[in-house]
């Protein structure tokens, strides 16, 4: 079992970051960008205008930063071979290559509806940088579904996403992409149970547990069985990115959402 980590070390490194994550950047905000935000900072650049950058919430398995010059702002996320959460169990920097590749394919789908891609960059010799258009949701979404609330705005745009992507036809060769992650996915199983069990702790009263305790523990075990019984398989959405069809974590995916 992976011991929780050291927070306050977790945000020094995210800070310390930021100024790699920036050089990088601004690296790419050349005249002859064929992206225009990035045109549009090196112009403003030129001019004698600030680039800055600001750490955001969220980010148990990356670092993610908004970083802004004059009216233009874009978001930025700094990926490492590990999660925070379980720095012992290697997790494949191709996640977030596969990433771009499915913001990229999704934005194709249905033009305007997610954040663009950017680009997707090494940075250093163990971190990816990925890079797009900052969405200007009220809220990230991964912050709503922690909260409980709905922003139907958001909800139907993702609705009207997944129908999209769900009449794309899909080839044989798509059921091995992103596979590397498999191995990372199966390693969490033990974590699951130990969450599961933790959820019916008498001193434990949050919104989560309290559904469990009304479900029982024998639904919640059968639905972790249930998990278990389907880790493998490559035909629908799910949430570590096993799927021939698409990568996005839900807290990156959503927060695409425009």
């Amino acid at each position: 079992m992976s011991s929780e980590p050291n927070w306050d070390e977790v945000n020094q490194d995210k800070e310390s970051k930021k100024l790699a994550v920036l050089e990088h950047i601004k690296s790419r905000c050349t005249s002859s960008s064929e992206i225009d935000d990035l045109r549009t900072i090196n112009s403003y650049l030129s001019n004698g205008s600030e680039i800055n950058i600001e750490i955001l919430t969220g980010g148990l398995a990356n670092y993610s930063y908004a970083v802004s010059c004059e009216d233009i702002k874009i978001f930025a996320k700094l990926s490492f071979p590990f999660a925070q959460l379980f720095p012992d169990k290697p997790c494949p920097l191709s996640r977030t290559n596969n990433e771009y590749t499915m913001m990229k394919k999704f934005n194709s789908l249905n033009p305007s509806l997610v954040s663009t891609p950017y680009f997707c960059d090494d940075v250093g010799d163990d971190m990816k940088l990925l890079v797009t258009q900052y969405s200007p949701i009220d809220e990230q979404f991964g912050n709503q579904f922690i909260d409980g609330s709905v922003d139907k705005r958001t909800a139907d745009k993702i609705a009207e996403g997944l129908s999209r992507l769900h009449l794309k036809e899909t080839h044989i060769d798509e059921l091995q992409f992103n596979i590397e992650m498999k191995p990372w996915v199966q390693s969490l199983t033990p974590i699951l149970e130990q969450i599961l069990d933790n959820l019916y702790k008498a001193d434990n009263s949050n919104r989560v547990a309290v559904l469990a305790k009304q479900l029982g523990k024998d639904k919640t075990t059968a639905a972790l069985h249930a998990y278990v019984s389907t880790i493998d398989e490559s035909e629908c959405l799910i949430h570590a990115g096993k799927s021939a069809l698409v990568l996005f974590y839900p807290c990156t995916f959503v927060v695409s959402i425009i």
